[in-house]
């Protein structure tokens, strides 16, 4: 089966042969005038040689003004056509190359961000809301007492909360002293709120192959990917974005 598919690829294509045919008949046909005893039309018997040479270095023009032009298009086509190939399967396999590269390209050796802010559980709406204005963060992740990562919810589920709570005429000093805890339980219960702004990342180590890692992420469908240590302890993330550019700045 190889030794077929490798056969195929070197095949010679057509346009070669008829490039090769065309040479062949004009050098016979080059070689038929000069040596052939040709006669030349003239009112004398005997012909000069000159009028002989002059004959000849005219049908010679001509054949090869004929054919060079033939021979110059189909030259033209076979090796403007190989040199498309060419640059075509390059491009393909330095794409193929690039891809299989990151698809076992360790997530150590991507472009990460520190996880400058970590919630914990219990703390206030108000905190949390103070945070999310002035580090306009578009994500929360919040932690357990010990440090470890609890969830990552969108922090719209945070306006959405308010926005609720005040709908059923709960005082807003009230809300504001909820703990992003009562957030995350009111998004849970919710399935189209669960949908949107509940776990809202996956979980990676630095070992894991970053193709690995983007397909999951298009299997939850969610854009954040946080990196846990071996205690379960947030320390960086990156989004699909950050891997899309990396990929366009690979060489």
């Amino acid at each position: 089966m190889g030794k077929n598919t490798a056969s195929q690829k070197r095949r010679t294509p057509p346009e070669f042969w008829l490039v090769v045919i065309m040479l062949l008949t004009l050098t016979i046909l080059v070689v038929f005038i000069l040596r052939a005893d040709i006669p030349v039309p003239s009112a004398t018997d005997t012909p000069k040689v000159a009028d002989l040479l002059e004959y000849r270095k005219t049908i010679l023009t001509i054949i090869i003004t004929a054919f060079g032009a033939w021979v110059g298009a189909g030259a033209a086509y076979f090796f403007g056509r190989e040199n498309l190939r060419v640059a075509t399967e390059s491009l393909l396999q330095m794409h193929q190359s690039t891809a299989e590269r990151f698809k076992q390209l360790p997530i150590r050796n991507l472009p990460r961000k520190p996880l400058d802010w970590k919630v914990p559980a219990t703390e206030t709406i108000a905190n949390v809301q103070q945070k999310i204005n002035r580090k306009s963060r578009w994500f929360i992740p919040i932690i357990k007492s010990d440090g470890s990562l609890e969830n990552v919810i969108h922090e719209d589920a945070v306006w959405v909360y308010i926005d609720r709570q005040s709908a059923a005429n709960v005082p807003h000093a009230t809300i504001l002293q909820k703990t992003i805890a009562d957030v995350a339980d009111f998004i849970a219960k919710d399935p189209q709120l669960k949908e949107d702004y509940d776990s809202i990342y996956i979980p990676v180590s630095l070992d894991d192959k970053a193709g690995e890692v983007h397909e999951s992420m298009l299997r939850k469908d969610v854009y954040l990917a946080v990196i846990i240590n071996r205690k379960g302890k947030p320390e960086e993330f990156f989004t699909t974005a950050d891997m899309r550019i990396f990929l366009l700045q690979s060489p």
